[in-house]
């Protein structure tokens, strides 16, 4: 606490769950302006264990001066949070660090597959989450044998790591493809693996766009996705991929085969979602967001520095 008098900020700014309450309590103490931003939809917060966030949010708002979000506007809407005080971000991605993989995809494409010791010209479709039920990684397991039907090159790579690694092995046995899953593990770095892919497969069964979708569009994949009916989703706005019902295996096989079938199309859908992530969903602009914000809540510090 010595050192946040030392430090003397002029804005708070928290994220996390717990971390909402410590915000709340420095801003009583230093009397700052204080800024959150909302790591998850409400859904996924009750599926996480911190169903008691959105409550919390509805009890103590007032002691919150804006709400950053990527995701939850309408949750913040429904208990109460006026709209001033919500600020949209979407800008998530290093727009720099993709293109630099872009610019080598058929040197990522070759040397990916010669690391899966994989075929040459194999079909990789790609997810990245963590192992989780939320993630919805058994529907693209169970989808892979109707795939596989047509396409018998398509191979499915995972980047996540999770609790749910040996169920995956065990269905992917029963299934006869476990030879055509990569259950990579968790990457710190995984966009060669985005730049080496075919299919980006957006099955989370809550939320819509993620940040691991936002790379998927940034590097010019095609998307398959579920209509989570988030208020995210961008796949029938911009066009950069296929939507099919949640949670249904059928579908988002269906969806897979539609892109592989016309490579063409897939190629303009990804062009598609490029071009918009280079225009729109540039870390820069989150930056820019948070910086507004700051001076907003400063007008008189036009320096204002912040605790986070």
């Amino acid at each position: 606490m010595r050192a946040l008098v030392r430090f003397r900020p002029h804005v708070i700014h928290v994220h996390t769950f717990h971390g909402f309450s410590l915000g709340v309590f420095l801003k009583s103490f230093l009397h700052l302006p204080l800024v959150h931003t909302v790591p998850a939809l409400f859904t996924q917060m009750h599926d996480a264990g911190f169903g008691w966030m959105p409550r919390r949010y509805a009890r103590l708002h007032s002691k919150v001066d804006r709400f950053m979000t990527g995701a939850s506007v309408s949750d913040l809407h429904g208990i109460g949070i006026p709209p001033s005080k919500i600020v949209l971000i979407q800008g998530v991605v290093d727009v720099e660090a993709v293109e630099v993989f872009a610019a080598t995809r058929e040197s990522c494409y070759r040397a990916v597959r010669e690391e899966l010791k994989i075929d040459p010209d194999s079909l990789i479709l790609l997810s990245v989450g963590r192992l989780h039920p939320s993630k919805g990684h058994e529907y693209a397991l169970e989808a892979l044998p109707k795939v596989r039907a047509r396409f018998s090159k398509a191979e499915w790579l995972v980047l996540g790591e999770g609790a749910q690694r040996d169920v995956l092995a065990q269905r992917a046995r029963e299934l006869g493809v476990v030879a055509h899953i990569h259950l990579m593990g968790f990457h710190d770095a995984p966009l060669r693996y985005y730049a080496a892919a075919d299919v980006y497969l957006r099955t989370p069964i809550y939320e819509a766009e993620n940040l691991s979708s936002y790379h998927a569009m940034a590097i010019g994949l095609p998307v398959v996705g579920f209509n989570t009916r988030c208020e995210t989703e961008l796949l029938d706005k911009v066009g950069h991929g296929v939507l099919v019902a949640n949670e249904d295996s059928r579908k988002l096989a269906e969806g897979i085969i539609e892109i592989l079938s016309h490579p063409d199309k897939g190629r303009e859908m990804g062009r598609q979602g490029a071009e918009y992530s280079k225009s729109y969903l540039g870390i820069h602009q989150t930056i820019a967001s948070y910086t507004d914000v700051y001076e907003a809540l400063c007008p008189s510090r036009p320096n204002a520095t912040c605790i986070a």
